[in-house]
C-alpha cells in the first residue's frame, strides 16, 4: 500500500491543554502545500516491524516515533482479535 501524506504550513498554532495521555489539545490554522511524503506499507510474515527513512536525519528516540507506536498498537489489537476472545 502506498500513501501520500500532504505537507502543510502551520499559520497559527495554539496549545490549549495537556491531555492525560501526554498529548496536547491544539487549535491550528494551516495551509496545505502541493508536496508530500510517500509512505509505503508492505505485508510480511516477520515478527518485527522495520521503519526505513530517507532524507534528512531527524534526531530523537525511535520509541517516540508515531508510526512505530501505531504499528505496535495495531499488532496488539490484531492479536486480541485473533485470540477469539471477542
Amino acid at each position: 500500500m502506498i500513501l501520500f501524506a500532504n505537507a502543510k504550513i502551520n499559520i497559527g498554532l495554539q496549545v490549549v491543554a495537556r491531555r492525560p495521555d501526554g498529548y496536547h489539545e491544539l487549535n491550528s490554522i494551516f495551509y496545505p502545500l502541493p508536496i508530500y511524503d510517500i509512505i509505503e506499507i508492505l505485508e510480511t510474515d516477520a515478527q518485527d516491524c522495520t521503519l526505513t527513512l530517507q532524507g534528512n536525519r531527524i534526531p530523537g528516540d525511535s520509541a517516540d516515533n508515531l508510526c512505530l507506536r501505531a504499528h505496535a498498537l495495531l499488532k496488539k489489537i490484531l492479536i486480541f482479535l485473533q485470540s477469539g476472545l471477542v
